[in-house]
């Protein structure tokens, strides 16, 4: 009789545990599938500094989701801030199951455009201001503010500056052509001076437009950094104004405290952005060192993606684009996210460098 109740209770447990295992398998997260992301990133070139930050706010990214569901994985190759290196990267990784590719600086974004295109394999990119990088494109998205919102937020520090008379310094690529192009239209009789991405010396742009009320200079941070220096060194004593380039941390320490450069800037800094503080307290103790809009930026364009993707059973480059053509407005880091066409972008507000810190106007 014992040997019965045994034998009973043996059963009983097998079929609880069998129980038991069919809830577990059936109550596993919807999510079968990993998002795979390949992103095409400067960290080493002109655009070494812009890239680096780029990847380090989209790896924090890739971790604060890791501790919840590691439905991502994430590959990045450096472009070396050159377009034939970033073909070269793209063309070499983006079979390997890759959902969706993003790119990082406008002459990058549109060297890979026509390519993903031709792959039918959904295309972000970031730091990508160029109005043409989204034009007449299915496949190709900017995650970023493009030259015309960039534009916009250097006439309005112009507006209230209520200058006279205005020249433009501007990198002679697809990045700063598209912003130039925006602040002409916008201005009446602006005087304007190209340079080339290798350039070193900017006297001679900066000598000739020395008579103006205001310079608008527009580069990377490598070119700003050392135009900024001669700007000072020629003695100009009008008001500088720059693009998002200027407002890296490392250029923004860069000033003396007397300096005060005005620009276009995210809503990153505001006291009231409590997301931001902890994003930069997270960012500060992780890398040793302060974020910026660039880091928050990648931080913001990972968790876009994943708050698209989260609960799809099987993803896939077909159900990235659907998800993409949805038009999800996300609340990020630098503001709230909003999706215009195929640019997914954000408002940029009056701002200036002072005392070495991000000080907004309005």
């Amino acid at each position: 009789m014992k040997s019965y109740f045994k034998w009973g209770f043996f059963v009983l447990v097998v079929i609880a545990f069998l129980v038991l295992v069919f809830v577990g398998v059936n109550s596993k997260p919807t999510q079968v599938d990993k998002l795979d992301i390949l992103a095409i990133i400067p960290l080493s070139g002109v655009a070494a500094d812009t890239g680096t930050l780029v990847l380090q706010g989209m790896s924090l990214a890739v971790e604060d989701i890791a501790k919840d569901d590691n439905s991502i994985n994430f590959i990045a190759e450096d472009s070396q801030s050159d377009k034939a290196y970033a073909v070269s990267a793209y063309n070499s990784k983006v079979n390997n199951n890759i959902d969706v590719a993003i790119v990082v600086l406008s002459s990058i974004g549109m060297a890979v455009s026509p390519l993903a295109e031709d792959k039918n394999i959904p295309l972000i990119g970031t730091v990508v201001t160029a109005s043409a990088f989204t034009k007449d494109k299915d496949w190709t998205y900017r995650f970023f503010a493009d030259s015309k919102i960039e534009g916009e937020a250097i006439l309005a520090d112009i507006e209230l500056l209520d200058v006279n008379s205005v020249g433009i310094i501007y990198l002679n690529d697809e990045y700063g052509n598209s912003t130039k192009d925006v602040l002409v239209e916008g201005l009446e009789n602006a005087s304007l001076e190209s340079f080339n991405s290798d350039t070193l010396d900017y006297r001679s742009q900066i000598t000739k437009l020395k008579d103006k009320d205001a310079l608008v200079i527009i580069g990377f941070a490598a070119h700003l950094k050392t135009m900024y220096t001669q700007i000072k060194e020629l003695g100009y004593k009008g008001k500088v104004i720059s693009t998002g380039a200027f407002a890296t941390r490392d250029m923004v320490k860069f000033l003396d405290k007397e300096d005060v450069v005005y620009l276009g800037a995210t809503e990153l800094f505001r006291e009231n952005n409590l997301h931001g503080k902890e994003f930069l307290e997270k960012f500060r103790s992780k890398y040793g060192k302060e974020a910026d809009h660039y880091a928050a930026i990648g931080y913001d364009l990972i968790m876009y993606l994943h708050e698209l993707t989260k609960d799809s059973k099987e993803i896939s480059p077909a159900q990235v684009k659907e998800k993409l053509d949805q038009r999800i407005s996300y609340a990020g880091l630098v503001g709230n996210i909003v999706a215009n066409g195929n640019s997914i972008e954000y408002n940029l507000v009056p701002a200036k460098i002072e005392h070495n810190k991000i000080v907004y106007i309005d």
